[in-house]
């Protein structure tokens, strides 16, 4: 039975959704209380688009393992992807209260703030995100347009700076640098 759910976390980590979503539910079908499938059951619902469906899973989750914040980090990030700003924030909020240190809410309760136009708080928690992971591309890049948005423009061109030392490539960091 867990084969197919090992199956599933490869398909999901390789980023083959559809089908890992498939041995999700097989696996799920009888083992509807084990967090982890459902929690990559959730991840693979969101890559796939199906916010209102990883929305329910992730709702289960947080019900079966209260003590994971991590699960209400992920009901928030599917919350904000459907629009439904205010109700994120609040759950952005509850699960970082839980653990302060979750880098994938504090970078996505960041972009919810930045959307939101509160610069002053993304920047908080983008530069807190750096201090655990000083390489984050995506925290490097969006404290950059935070920092251009509050008008700082070369402590952004130093971040876009070293986003781009992360990765050379990326597109987005390269576009704003140039802007700037």
């Amino acid at each position: 039975q867990y084969g197919r759910y090992y199956l599933a976390e490869v398909l999901r980590l390789q980023g083959r959704h559809a089908e890992a979503i498939r041995w999700y539910e097989i696996f799920l079908a009888n083992q509807d209380w084990y967090v982890p499938a459902l929690s990559g059951y959730g991840l693979s619902l969101m890559e796939v688009g199906n916010m209102e469906r990883a929305e329910e899973v992730f709702k289960r989750c947080a019900l079966l393992d209260p003590e994971h914040a991590a699960h209400k980090g992920h009901l928030a990030w599917a919350l904000m992807d459907q629009g439904r700003n205010d109700e994120a924030e609040i759950i952005f909020k509850q699960s970082l209260a839980q653990d302060p240190q979750d880098i994938m809410t504090s970078y996505n309760y960041a972009v919810l703030l930045a959307r939101k136009a509160n610069f002053t708080k993304a920047e908080i928690l983008y530069r807190q995100i750096l201090r655990q992971e000083p390489r984050h591309l995506y925290a490097l890049v969006n404290l950059g347009a935070t920092l251009r948005s509050l008008g700082r423009i070369e402590e952004a061109r130093v971040m876009l700076r070293r986003a781009l030392e992360v990765n050379p490539h990326d597109k987005v960091a390269g576009d704003l640098l140039l802007s700037l």
